[in-house]
């Protein structure tokens, strides 16, 4: 009976012009990169830690790159609940690749919760998202549902996405809010929220397997909330749909920056490049790094720009003695300021 009651439980949204420009804008995007190199495997694994980063942070577990490169090479003990959830975001997302999952199955969901929350040391802190930031519109009684309705709640979400003609951008979109709005775990809803948004965007172009957008997201949380928010309110999350396609449309600009760069300055023509414009092309990229990330340590930069760590130490020295950065704070803990 009760999965009859249930059976409503569908997503309700509105596809708007804007909806409609921020699809545009991303299939031009990705048409472009197809006539772009193909990501390396330093920045396929740059990029997925940048994703697990920013996956952890909306969930106010903030660690920096090296630490989760340290965790990825079994450098790192584990010693504290940020060590455990570092550890078990990089299993979950191994585990996706090595096995395949299917974006379309409800037991798969369960594997990766499984893996987000193993060893119970992940618990939530005060202000994360699932501890209440985000509203669930009073519907805490789904939240109570028996295993075997979840269950069939989500087949059927699932079953919808896969049934109909509704463009993969916004489903999507729309099956992580119903993971947010839903609150089907007692933990960790954020992140197989974002982990099945990814599965169901790389189902359609296998670039967002790596796509960052977790990050973007990140530095505008307080909209993230909003947008989630009065979704809830309204019943209808096409203002989520538009907040989510605008950061993926974020992340593939940055992506499209990064390799355009990278085509600037190749092996083959680096030797043609005077090196005045190497240094000044390098400088510029470090910028843009710093602005993006200021906690980010010269030997993340190095790996992120490709270059080595004395040249990064070289160009951050010459950006401060000439007032354009300044490193605030100590030498493993601070951060960046960008005075240009």
């Amino acid at each position: 009976m009760m999965k009859e009651e249930n059976k409503d439980i569908v997503p309700t949204f509105t596809i708007t012009s804007r909806t409609v420009s921020f699809m545009a804008e991303i299939s031009k995007k990705l048409t472009r990169l197809e006539y772009m190199p193909d990501m390396d495997l330093r920045m396929r694994r740059l990029m997925r830690l940048q994703t697990i980063q920013g996956m952890l942070a909306m969930d106010d577990v903030i660690v920096p790159l090296e630490q989760l490169a340290e965790v990825r090479n079994n450098k790192r003990m584990i010693l504290t609940p940020n060590d455990a959830a570092m550890r078990n975001a990089i299993k979950a997302y191994r585990e996706c690749d090595a096995k395949q999952w299917n974006a379309l199955s409800v037991s798969k969901m369960g594997y990766a919760h499984e893996a987000f929350m193993s060893d119970g040391m992940v618990q939530y802190a005060p202000g994360m998202v699932g501890a209440g930031r985000i509203n669930t519109g009073g519907m805490f009684v789904r939240r109570d549902m028996d295993e075997d309705t979840l269950s069939y709640v989500f087949d059927g979400l699932l079953q919808c996405i896969k049934t109909n003609d509704i463009h993969p951008l916004i489903t999507a979109c729309v099956f992580h809010y119903e993971i947010e709005y839903l609150h089907p775990f007692a933990q960790g809803n954020s992140r197989v929220g974002w982990l099945w948004q990814m599965l169901l965007l790389k189902s359609w172009n296998k670039l967002f397997a790596y796509l960052p957008v977790e990050l973007m997201v990140y530095k505008d949380m307080d909209k993230y909330i909003s947008v989630t928010n009065y979704s809830t309110q309204s019943e209808d999350c096409c203002h989520y749909i538009e907040f989510m396609l605008d950061k993926i449309s974020a992340a593939l600009n940055q992506l499209i920056f990064t390799l355009e760069t990278d085509m600037n300055i190749t092996p083959a023509t680096r030797s043609k490049a005077t090196p005045n414009a190497i240094l000044e092309i390098t400088s510029e990229r470090i910028l843009k790094a710093l602005k993006e990330n200021p906690e980010i340590s010269r030997n993340i930069l190095a790996e992120l720009l490709e270059r080595s760590p004395d040249l990064i130490k070289y160009h951050l020295q010459k950006l401060t003695k000439t007032g354009i950065i300044k490193h605030i704070g100590s030498t493993k803990g601070g951060r960046w300021e960008v005075y240009r």
